[in-house]
């Protein structure tokens, strides 16, 4: 539906209407305290798919200087993932160079070869972007015919030009030293894309040739996200990232370190030693039970999305309460995330804290502590979104334009 489809008409002969639309001019809007986004559903690996299909191979052209886009898809998801571009200015132009030139690759130490940040980088800057040059369901039913995740790399990957045919056959693989083997390129190099459009449910992933380069490490420095409306990867630095250091993104999820090294064993053969797995045991234990909390916290969050401004309105009206009622346990999550290294930005728990926190703070008319706390979340926004704040940016210019602003002394009082 178009904005403003449904807006009442006026006329000249309704002086009331008139009057009621001049004033409603002078009325400024309230500042909004921004709401966290919503955890995404976890996407199955395998979704449903009908008794009898055929896979479709298509093409996205990308700009002039990068490969295409050659994508293996379940029935349905094409035609879904062409309108949802279209719908969305899908831009050619975005080309995998973006952001070599901040960056470069060259050998790490104990790691092959990584990338380097060639300045430096705040919390929230652009980093890198790239279009993957294969995309690929990450379970590959076999059907009748018994065709599996080989046959159909082998398919992609000869229709790749020469140039990144050769890059792709030049990535690590962790599986084996047979350069020809696609399936292992494959599985050591891949990273998730989540659910496409259309009717088919299970995950998709994508293969970018700079992006392999990134290494890991359970404390990242960086973030890397899929961008359904431009078909890209992004990485976005998480801290601040000093001109000559490695730029480090998570493979892995927010798990124990006994946990962690096993994945990263299984899956790419290799012993992590980044800061968080090198830590003596005393350190590892606690940075385990932080981890631990920050999960359960996780779990929580659709329950407190649902419920939080109702227990927001109970604490304000009931000076008994202390003032830190509500505070307290926001900041202690936040605090958490903050001690913790890594912080899974994609799970979107700080900012869900902050939106809390924010509120609370503004219902105590505390303008320092609002301006403090909606400039980091201001940082934090554009991590997860991409140069976007989410609306922060006017938190922090007028807090006491909020609907909560005082709250808290108007309904004890």
């Amino acid at each position: 539906m178009k904005r403003g489809f449904l807006k009442t008409k006026t006329t000249r002969s309704d002086p009331v209407a008139v009057n009621t639309v001049e004033a409603s001019k002078d009325i400024e809007e309230p500042v909004k305290i921004p709401i966290a986004p919503t955890k995404e559903p976890e996407v199955p690996s395998l979704g449903k798919i009908s008794q009898s299909f055929n896979f479709v191979v298509t093409t996205l052209r990308n700009g002039p200087r990068s490969s295409p886009t050659i994508c293996l898809f379940y029935p349905g998801t094409k035609e879904a993932v062409t309108e949802r571009l279209k719908g969305c200015g899908f831009h050619p132009e975005l080309d995998t160079v973006d952001g070599t030139i901040d960056t470069v690759i060259k050998n790490a130490l104990g790691q092959g070869r990584g990338i380097f940040a060639g300045k430096d980088f705040h919390p929230g800057d652009h980093i890198y972007s790239e279009r993957p040059i294969i995309v690929i369901p990450e379970v590959i039913v076999e059907g009748p015919v018994k065709r599996g995740l080989d046959f159909y790399l082998e398919l992609l990957v000869s229709r790749l030009s020469p140039t990144a045919r050769s890059e792709f056959l030049g990535l690590h693989n962790c599986k084996s030293g047979d350069p020809q083997d696609l399936v292992g390129i494959f599985n050591t190099n891949s990273l998730d894309i989540g659910r496409l459009p259309g009717e088919y449910d299970g995950m998709y992933a994508g293969i970018c040739i700079y992006l392999s380069h990134f290494n890991h490490s359970c404390s990242p420095n960086a973030l890397h996200r899929w961008d359904q409306d431009t078909f890209a990867f992004y990485v976005t630095a998480s801290r601040p990232i000093a001109a000559g250091e490695q730029i480090f993104i998570g493979y892995c999820g927010n798990s124990p370190r006994a946990e962690r090294q096993r994945q990263m064993s299984e899956k790419y053969a290799f012993a992590c030693t980044c800061t968080s797995c090198i830590l003596p045991k005393d350190l590892s234990a606690r940075s385990d039970i932080r981890r631990k909390i920050i999960d359960s916290a996780n779990q929580a969050l659709a329950k407190q999305h649902q419920h939080h401004e109702r227990d927001l309105k109970i604490w304000a009206a009931n000076p008994s309460l202390p003032d830190d009622h509500i505070l307290k346990p926001a900041r202690f999550i936040m605090q958490l995330l903050e001690e913790e290294p890594f912080i899974d930005f994609e799970e979107t728990l700080w900012l869900s804290m902050a939106e809390v926190a924010c509120k609370a703070l503004c219902a105590l008319s505390d303008r320092p502590g609002t301006v403090e706390l909606a400039q980091k979340a201001s940082a934090y926004a554009k991590i997860v979104k991409y140069k976007d704040d989410a609306g922060w940016g006017k938190v922090v210019a007028a807090p006491e334009k909020t609907v909560w602003w005082g709250v808290r002394t108007k309904l004890a009082n």
